[in-house]
Order: C-alpha cells, then sequence, then structure tokens
C-alpha cells in the first residue's frame, strides 16, 4: 500500500518542528502516519545503515543486470561510499 501510493506519487509530506506527516490521500486505511525526529546519534547510525543498504541493491542490481546483458559499457567505477567513523 505504501510503496504503491509512493511510487505513483500520491503521498504528501509535511514537516513541522522536530516531527513529519506523512499522507496518503488515496488510502482511507491509513490516512496519515506520525514521523518523529530522532536523536542525532541515533538518526545518523539509521541514515548510514540506509545508504549502505542501498549501495548493496545497486551493486546486486548491477550484477543482475550485467548477468543477463553482459558488461553495461557506462557503468560508473564506483560509487565511492565508505564507511565514515563519528
Amino acid at each position: 500500500m505504501l510503496r504503491a501510493a509512493l511510487g505513483h506519487g500520491a503521498a504528501t509530506l509535511s514537516l513541522g518542528p522536530g516531527s513529519a506527516t506523512l499522507r496518503l490521500p488515496e488510502e482511507p486505511r491509513c490516512p496519515a502516519l506520525a514521523l518523529a525526529q530522532l536523536p542525532a546519534a541515533e538518526a545518523r547510525s539509521q541514515l548510514q545503515a540506509l545508504v549502505f543498504g542501498m549501495a548493496g541493491c545497486i551493486e546486486s542490481l548491477e550484477r543482475r543486470l550485467e548477468g543477463s546483458l553482459g558488461p553495461i559499457s557506462a557503468k560508473p567505477e564506483g560509487l565511492g561510499l565508505r564507511e565514515v567513523p563519528y
């Protein structure tokens, strides 16, 4: 439900001080999601995990694409991501 709404742009995000609200106008069972701001250290670690998870998914998709189509001619040399200590 959420993925479909986000996929076709049917969601709105309202930002407030320390929180946000995600609304899915086309989904009556879930009219709004309240999102609270995390403490900086927790937000940093979750964001880092999200970014590295996304990078892993991109690498996996590139390998699958290369396997089905052969080498990708315009493939970037890498994402340039590295773990940053904090």
